[in-house]
């Protein structure tokens, strides 16, 4: 699952025209988790972030017909960001995800 959430989070970026320099196409998904989103060093832009959220969550209810919420007051107050990297947000994705 968490892979599936990489690739989501990755097109997801590339949709909003976000470069993802320090990774090539092929990047595995390792490669991936490791890109800092969000920060200091991210490559987004807090406006840049929301609009990644939005297509994400719109993306799992797509992909997997459920509806999660990426940004709630929880996510918000976290110590360390879940939005650091692609890594981090994929595990709060899949986090999010109800159980089966």
């Amino acid at each position: 699952m968490r892979d599936e959430m990489i690739a989501l989070i990755r097109t997801a970026v590339d949709d909003i025209g976000a470069a993802l320099d320090q990774v090539g196409a092929d990047a595995g998904t390792d490669e991936l988790a490791a890109v800092t989103l969000y920060g200091s060093d991210g490559v987004l832009s807090s406006l840049e972030l929301v609009s990644v959220l939005v297509a994400l969550e719109q993306s799992i209810e797509d992909t997997f017909g459920v509806s999660v919420d990426l940004a709630d007051d929880q996510a918000m107050s976290e110590a360390r960001s879940p939005f650091r990297s692609i890594g981090s947000l994929a595990d709060l994705a899949c986090d999010r995800m109800p159980v089966a």
